[in-house]
């Protein structure tokens, strides 16, 4: 039995992008669960919830998460002193592999073993931390923290504030200070 193919024109070279793009969000549609929060579209640890500019030209990303990253903290080691000429070649490679591992290796050694431990706490915790980053001129990090139930409203005081060039106090939100580097 011969069955007549049913014929589909073929999309041209540049609509093939565009239809795999549409097919692929039908199909994501489907799969994503429909009463997702708009906290959890705005929860995100590398991606800017807001960019924000005020009117004196500081341009700020806010970023929410309920994760804090462990810091990165150098061991300190000794350069030693000034010495004998040929003593100190001697110990040159030693002094370069301890800079290494000091400002490097055991700092970083150091994250990967906290960085689950500060996962798992973020999990856990009903605390949600929320992060306004400016890094121009000089870096500085505003941190407010609040709870899932008042993420979003807070975020917009936040971000409103920034806008008018001041730094508010959200009801429903902890302002916890100014970092500099």
């Amino acid at each position: 039995m011969f069955v007549n193919p049913v014929r589909v024109p073929f999309p041209r070279t540049g609509e093939i992008p565009a239809l795999v793009a549409r097919q692929s969000s039908e199909l994501l549609g489907r799969l994503r669960p429909t009463s997702v929060s708009s906290y959890d579209r705005l929860v995100s640890l590398f991606r800017p919830a807001r960019k924000v500019s005020c009117p004196n030209g500081d341009y700020w990303e806010l970023y929410v998460s309920k994760t804090a990253l462990p810091t990165w903290r150098e061991t300190g080691g000794s350069m030693g002193s000034v010495g004998d000429p040929r003593g100190d070649l001697i110990m040159l490679p030693f002094t370069v592999i301890g800079a290494i591992w000091g400002m490097l290796i055991a700092p970083l050694l150091r994250f990967v073993v906290l960085l689950p431990v500060a996962v798992v706490r973020g999990r856990r915790s009903r605390a949600v931390r929320i992060e306004a980053v400016r890094t121009y001129p000089d870096r500085e990090v505003l941190l407010w923290t609040t709870t899932d139930g008042s993420v979003a409203g807070v975020l917009d005081e936040i971000a409103a504030g920034l806008v008018a060039g001041k730094i508010v106090q959200p009801e429903g939100a902890v302002y916890s200070g100014r970092e500099q580097d």
